[in-house]
């Protein structure tokens, strides 16, 4: 979701049964940068009205948050991001003002550099006095860590973050 899909789903929740105050957002991998960011997102930028804290709280899930790795490698071939770019792109270096929350998993069986991210993420949070939850995802991988949102305990944190019963 991006952040004009995220003022589009504020401006319209009440038309679809919605609450606009109860904003929530997941994603993975790519995703979870994004869920991110959009924690983080200064809303006021984007338009008179919007509230501080448009997007309540998320789940991001083997997300990348620090993107000076990507920009120092083959990837980058593709992307052309400069220094500047990957600092301002990078969620670890946007830690919301607000108190947000916030759950980080990551599968057990994932790269280092997916734990070693997730791991500043939360430090950084924590620095900030932001609420965070970490969830050990053990056994699972990348593409396997999905599982755990479809069987239910990722689903469960986050109906735990919008005070929904699980």
């Amino acid at each position: 979701m991006s952040s004009a899909a995220a003022v589009f789903a504020w401006a319209h929740a009440r038309d679809w049964g919605g609450d606009p105050d109860r904003l929530f957002v997941a994603g993975h991998s790519a995703g979870g940068h994004i869920t991110a960011l959009l924690l983080a997102t200064a809303w006021r930028h984007f338009g008179a009205g919007l509230p501080h804290g448009l997007v309540k709280g998320g789940v991001a899930i083997s997300g990348l948050y620090d993107l000076e790795p990507i920009r120092l490698s083959y990837v980058n071939n593709k992307l052309r991001m400069d220094e500047a770019e990957a600092h301002a792109l990078s969620p670890l270096q946007h830690v919301p003002d607000r108190a947000n929350t916030l759950a980080l998993a990551v599968g057990g069986d994932e790269s280092a550099e997916f734990h070693r991210q997730q791991a500043d993420f939360a430090a950084r949070w924590r620095a900030r006095k932001r609420p965070i939850e970490i969830v050990d995802l053990p056994g699972l991988n990348h593409f396997s860590v999905m599982d755990a949102y479809a069987s239910g305990r990722l689903t469960q944190v986050a109906l735990a973050q919008m005070g929904l019963p699980a």
